[in-house]
């Protein structure tokens, strides 16, 4: 009697990226590199990322953010690439959220921050940023950076985790909880 092949692994959500560029609005990455680093994260998260496309507009639709001949042609590359889940990369606008760094003058607890030199989402820059706000505001925290370490570096199911910063970082996440959350 044959036998069936039972998958031992689970399967990958399957993501599509649309990036958006608005003419006039200048943004920190162009459409190419902000697909790239959408990418990235997207990988981090555990997706897989089946296909990809943009588009250049006057102003986002209130409704959509991309135009309706766009949503038409998002909808087939989705179906035609099976795709689980869309996710489009757009900066920051009034509308949605700030920006976690505007939130820095009200913290209200202390904050351990662990990063890889090569993230880019914080990057180095930002986390730089953001430990200067900090300092700014006389807020209670402690950053650390690791060589030869990217974004997800603690996920030991990926290709990012790095033992060396995975295993001090677990030490320090110990060491901060038994400071501050007795």
């Amino acid at each position: 009697m044959p036998r069936s092949a039972t998958p031992t692994q689970v399967p990958r959500e399957r993501a599509f990226l649309v990036g958006i560029e608005i003419r006039g609005q200048h943004a920190l990455l162009g459409v190419d590199d902000s697909l790239s680093e959408l990418a990235l994260l997207a990988d981090t998260a555990g997706l897989q990322v089946v296909g990809e496309t943009y588009q250049k507009i006057a102003r986002p639709d209130p409704h959509t953010l991309i135009g309706s001949g766009k949503v038409v042609e998002l909808h087939d590359f989705a179906e035609e690439t099976l795709a689980d889940v869309v996710i489009f990369d757009e900066e920051l606008s009034p509308r949605q959220p700030v920006s976690p760094i505007d939130l820095t003058k009200d913290l209200q607890c202390p904050l351990l921050g662990l990063f890889g030199i090569e993230d880019t989402r914080p990057s180095p820059a930002d986390a730089a940023k953001t430990e200067e706000a900090l300092k700014k505001f006389g807020k209670t925290y402690e950053f650390h950076t690791y060589e030869n370490a990217g974004h997800a570096f603690f996920a030991v199911d990926r290709p990012q985790y790095r033992v060396h910063a995975a295993v001090d970082g677990w030490k320090r996440v110990f060491a901060w909880y038994g400071k501050y959350l007795r």
